[in-house]
């Protein structure tokens, strides 16, 4: 997983993956959970996150407010 930030106001997080052999055992969860942590412990206001919209009741249950949004992918 990374976590970009200004250090700030905001970050965004990407690349929180499990291997499948791994999933549905609280580890996403775990990490995401640690992440979200340091980021309100660092003082962060606003934490982003893009996600595949099968994964958005996993985000609303670790606290995120899903919106709509959109990504131009310019290596397609």
């Amino acid at each position: 997983m990374d976590v970009v930030s200004d250090g700030i106001d905001d970050d965004y997080i990407r690349d929180l993956v499990v291997h499948p052999d791994y999933q549905h055992r609280g580890i996403g969860s775990k990490l995401l959970a640690i992440v979200v942590g340091r980021i309100k412990s660092d003082g962060i206001k606003m934490a982003n996150v893009v996600f595949e919209p099968e994964l958005g009741e996993f985000f609303k249950k670790a606290g995120f407010t899903i919106m709509a949004g959109g990504v131009i992918d310019n290596e397609t």
